[in-house]
């Protein structure tokens, strides 16, 4: 899931997507295996 998240990324970005729901992935979870999930949701928000 994480190698498939990273190139639906990749792909978007290279067509001008500036936003993605990682879906189910709450910020507010204090999960620390979700950390790095965490990290890139608040760069886009």
């Amino acid at each position: 899931m994480k190698y498939l998240h990273s190139k639906m990324i990749e792909r978007m970005k290279e067509t001008g997507v500036n936003k993605y729901d990682l879906v189910g992935v709450r910020i507010g979870n204090n999960d620390p295996t979700l950390e790095g999930v965490f990290a890139l949701k608040r760069i886009w928000w």
